[in-house]
């Protein structure tokens, strides 16, 4: 698909769209960023469970462009797509090596695709590769600022 927006023939992008939308990822497949920023990882706790911990993935419907599957960055607050969450391993790791701030957010570098999730609504996925720490601090720093607060 070109990315003249004047060639591009709205219903053929509308199907491209609806047919990438149907197809999600697949096992091994690599999940990163629309934006090349870290990507978003929540982590939510609830008592007398184990932490929850999930980014999502998404197609963006931005006419003109290709339509692919991403991860959601740490720049984007949206909670739209599918939860994309993290195999106990990638948890444990992730829980592990850092510290949670008040945000319960943590930025990360790539994230594979291990399967569908039992309910078919979700993505299960494991963490391949984590920021170094140097450009960690540097992120965690740009969302102390965003969110007013200290990891």
């Amino acid at each position: 698909m070109t990315q003249d927006n004047n060639k591009i023939d709205p219903n053929q992008w509308l199907a491209d769209y609806e047919n990438v939308l149907a197809n999600p990822p697949e096992e091994h497949d690599f999940l990163l960023t629309e934006d090349g920023q870290p990507i978003c990882i929540n982590i939510e706790f609830t008592d007398g469970q184990s932490p929850f911990a999930f980014g999502r993935a998404y197609v963006p419907d931005t006419y003109g462009k290709d339509p692919e599957w991403y991860a959601r960055s740490i720049e984007n607050d949206s909670k739209h797509g599918w939860k994309a969450i993290l195999t106990h391993r990638s948890r444990q790791e992730l829980l592990r090596r850092y510290k949670i701030p008040s945000y319960n957010k943590l930025p990360i570098k790539k994230l594979r695709v291990v399967r569908k999730s039992d309910s078919g609504k979700a993505l299960v996925v494991e963490i391949v590769e984590f920021l170094d720490q140097d450009d960690f601090e540097i992120v965690m720093a740009q969302m102390d600022i965003k969110y007013g607060t200290q990891h």
